[in-house]
């Protein structure tokens, strides 16, 4: 008999790695009901403890669920009121959670312009950068800007009112 030799080199090339995102897995809204989780940048995430695991598989979900929370099914009997309640104060707490980190963030946005817009006035001015007036001054006018734009848009607002 004739041995065949295989070309391993095209075998890898047929035999391809699978990927996740040709797998079309999807989050089912059941999970949220049995094991307290929602969906959260197309990925599941526990509500008990806040975290995400890498893939919307059944088992994954399952397995976090059974072992790290042992007690929430105990304690919140599946299709019961208590269960209900407690799953959907998980969830505004969640949502409230998130919304203050994205007021964090603007408020971190604000800052670093502002700072930015201060920096380049020194720089164009060509003061140095302990020099407290200037920097009194330019923060002044920086504060002015927003204040008459914020005065132009409720003068325009109170005109379109009135007609």
């Amino acid at each position: 008999m004739d041995k065949v030799k295989v070309n391993t080199s095209l075998l890898r090339k047929i035999r391809r790695k699978r990927k996740i995102k040709y797998e079309n897995r999807i989050f089912h809204n059941d999970w949220t009901e049995k094991y307290a989780f929602i969906e959260r940048n197309n990925k599941p995430m526990c509500l008990i403890c806040n975290i995400e695991l890498a893939h919307n598989k059944t088992c994954n979900v399952k397995r976090h669920y059974e072992t790290k929370h042992k007690q929430f099914s105990e304690e919140y009997p599946l299709c019961s009121n208590y269960r209900k309640n407690k799953i959907e104060l998980l969830k505004t707490k969640n949502k409230n959670q998130q919304l203050n980190i994205s007021s964090y963030s603007q408020e971190s946005i604000n800052t670093t312009e502002a700072s930015f817009v201060i920096a380049w006035n020194i720089a164009r001015g060509k003061h140095p950068y302990t020099d407290g007036e200037f920097i009194f001054y330019v923060e002044f006018l920086f504060c002015f800007d927003d204040f008459l734009i914020l005065l132009l848009l409720t003068r325009v607002a109170c005109c379109d009112s009135e007609e």
